[in-house]
């Protein structure tokens, strides 16, 4: 009888230990807070975030991120719009990458307000909510450009509501 108990317990403990380590490394459920990712993602839907992604290869144009603020406490989602090097600049409601217009059919809505030209630096990107008229992003001094440390992950699915489902990453994310 002790035997079987000892059995269960290390068989729980060990699941408890791979739970953790999944979610601190690997994947992990994320609930949305606020509207700034609209029409893509909407608020109180669960997210799959992949937390291992950017350890084998780099943030692109067009993936939707989880960053962290430089207290770690607060976490945002956005899109990765302007990589390292480029100059953004947002003028008449357009997204500028490098003087050329940058396609984006995932916007909630035309943009209100000027914006630039900056060159992003070396290491950052420039990150904006789909939902442009109502996001704390890169335009404000308050988040600025991001580093690429402060990226805790890329959002690949939407899990909840089941009938929301829907894949984030990869093509699925950009034009």
């Amino acid at each position: 009888m002790l035997r079987e108990i000892w059995v269960v317990i290390k068989t729980v403990g060990l699941a408890a230990i791979i739970a953790l380590l999944t979610v601190q490394f690997v994947v992990q459920p994320t609930i949305v807070e606020g509207n700034s990712m609209e029409p893509i993602v909407s608020n109180g839907e669960r997210l799959l975030v992949n937390k291992i992604i950017y350890r084998f290869s780099t943030p692109e144009r067009g993936d939707i991120v989880v960053l962290k603020t430089g207290d770690n406490r607060a976490e945002y989602l956005k899109r990765i719009v302007g990589l390292p090097g480029e100059e953004v600049e947002i003028r008449r409601g357009l997204t500028y990458i490098n003087g050329e217009i940058l396609e984006e059919p995932y916007l909630k809505e035309r943009m209100i307000g000027e914006f630039g030209p900056y060159v992003i630096p070396e290491g950052n990107f420039f990150v904006l909510g789909d939902n442009r008229n109502n996001s704390l992003d890169s335009r404000s001094p308050s988040l600025g450009f991001v580093s690429v440390e402060q990226i805790s992950g890329r959002a690949d699915f939407v899990f909840w509501p089941v009938l929301e489902f829907k894949v984030l990453a990869g093509d699925y994310a950009r034009p």
